[in-house]
């Protein structure tokens, strides 16, 4: 499936609480690495900083997991989602098949502990300007349209 269309699977709930607001970050962190923006490994590392002590990616990873899908111009791993359509698993997947247009696999898994939703709320708390926000949103809409 092409990585737009599977964008456009997950959606957010009725509250505009974007389950998608993590992959818009690591999305601009992929234009920031091909240098399309300035600003894009700033938002990333203010992303982390709300998993202390987590086991996330780290910018290393990214970076080399980055690396690997220019070289190959593929996406090895399925993203997963769950009985919801909420993407659990492979945000950083998308956000670089979204840059290169790349087809993606999904797959379904079935999880019993809800979705942790990350609202506009929880970016603000990171230090995040409200022009950040739009950025955000600004971008979300690029990739859906």
């Amino acid at each position: 499936m092409n990585a737009r269309l599977a964008l456009t699977c997950f959606g957010h709930d009725e509250s505009r609480n974007f389950f998608l607001f993590p992959v818009m970050v690591k999305y601009l962190a992929v234009e920031c690495f091909y240098g399309k923006n300035d600003y894009g490994f700033l938002f990333y590392q203010k992303h982390l900083s709300r998993h202390r002590g987590l086991a996330v990616h780290s910018l290393s990873h990214f970076m080399q997991l980055l690396e690997s899908v220019t070289n190959e111009m593929r996406i090895k791993r399925a993203l997963i989602i769950d009985q919801n359509n909420v993407l659990r698993d492979g945000e950083h997947r998308l956000a670089i098949a979204l840059y290169h247009s790349l087809d993606v696999k999904i797959e379904k898994a079935y999880y019993d502990y809800p979705v942790r939703i990350v609202s506009l709320l929880d970016y603000q708390r990171l230090s995040m300007s409200f022009s950040d926000l739009q950025i955000l949103i600004q971008t979300y809409q690029r990739l859906i349209t």
